[in-house]
Parts: structure tokens; C-alpha cells; sequence
């Protein structure tokens, strides 16, 4: 259903009537039903039912109490954090066994930061957007998510350079096709990103 107007001619003068109108189809044909006449436009503004009218339309919708009341300052805004993702890809980063496992990893090899934490927001950060670490842990202020207001960019980068030694034992799975060899120290020297393990695919046979 919509609402139009509908221009009468009376008397040699044209008079706009306000219609509720639905629109059905009949025999292949759209047709449009006239579902109650709200009366001559001039007269419904000028008295200010047209107003009324419309507040007591809203009381029925959800959605639009929700603005009205934003509008009178009935609603205040605590957070414009992003948090739907952060509801979708958790549950699947806790259905994967990723947290339990990355959890019992930190408390192992005593980080000293929540190693679980920094490394969901390095998975989030590249799933959403595109960025550095340094970007990262500025997004990571954009995001409603659990113990993300505590990373700093350090924790970026041990993060990533934690996991490359677990390759063979976490991460045996990814590895069934690749090698991983430590880098010389001549290797890592020209940046301090740099990992401290090299991988390469292994060739088919």
C-alpha cells in the first residue's frame, strides 16, 4: 500500500484529496484499489491532522518509533563500534577450536598479552579490510569486541611472529605440503617483521 494524491475538479477549481491506495492484480491487469480517503490535503495540513494522523501510524512500527524517539532525544548512542562481524566470525573462530587452542598456546609460551585475542583481531582485520599492522591496530579501536581495546601494535607483530615456530606441532595440518626452515640471522636483518621461519611448498611428485 501507498499513499497519493488524487486531483478533483469542483466548480472550476482543482482540490487535492490524500488517498490510501493498494495496488492488486486482476485477470493479468494491476489494478488500484482506493483503501480510505484521508480527506481534502489543504485542510488536513492546515488543521494539523495530517500530523496526528502520522504519529498515530508510527506508534504501530517499530522501526520508526525507534527514529522518532532519536529525534526527541529519547535515545542516546553509547557506541558506533562495528560489532555485527565480530558476532558471525567469533562463533565460527570458537566452533573451529580456534580459541580454546590459541588460548592454551598463550598461557604456554607466556606472551604476556592476550595472545588469542590479538591474533582473532589480525584474522578480523584482514577478513574486513585491507591494511598493515600499523592500520590494524588503529581499526581495532573501530570494533566492539572483547579484549581488543588492550592490543597495541607490538602485539601485532608478536602475535604473527609467535605462531611461525608452532608450524610443525599447532599447525601440523598446514604443513602436510610445505617446509619450514629457520632463517639466518643475515635473512632477517634487513627488517624486523621479518619471521623468524621460511616456508616453501613442496613439489608434486
Amino acid at each position: 500500500m501507498f499513499v497519493r494524491t488524487k486531483a478533483v475538479r469542483y466548480r472550476g477549481t482543482t482540490h487535492q484529496y490524500l488517498q490510501i491506495v493498494q495496488s492488486r492484480r486482476e485477470g493479468g491487469r494491476v489494478k488500484q484499489i482506493v483503501v480510505a480517503s484521508l480527506g481534502k490535503f489543504s485542510d488536513l495540513k492546515e488543521s494539523g491532522s495530517l500530523d496526528g494522523i502520522i504519529r498515530g501510524l508510527v506508534r504501530f512500527s517499530d522501526t520508526l518509533r525507534l527514529v522518532q524517539g532519536h529525534e526527541a532525544g529519547a535515545l542516546k548512542v553509547q557506541s558506533d563500534r562495528v560489532w555485527g562481524p565480530v558476532l558471525v566470525f567469533e562463533r565460527l573462530w570458537e566452533e573451529l577450536g580456534l580459541k580454546d587452542l590459541l588460548q592454551r598456546l598463550g598461557k604456554r609460551r607466556k606472551f604476556g598479552f592476550d595472545f588469542e585475542r590479538t591474533c582473532f583481531a589480525i584474522v578480523l582485520q584482514r577478513l574486513l579490510v585491507q591494511g598493515s599492522d600499523l592500520s590494524g591496530s588503529k581499526w581495532v579501536r573501530t570494533v566492539h569486541a572483547d579484549g581488543f581495546d588492550a592490543i597495541q601494535l607490538p602485539h601485532f607483530y608478536r602475535a604473527l611472529g609467535g605462531l611461525w615456530p608452532c608450524g610443525r606441532s599447532t599447525w601440523r595440518w598446514r604443513t602436510k605440503s610445505t617446509s619450514c626452515a629457520p632463517r639466518s640471522a643475515a635473512a632477517r636483518a634487513g627488517s624486523s617483521r621479518s619471521p623468524a621461519y621460511a616456508c616453501r611448498r613442496s613439489p608434486r611428485r
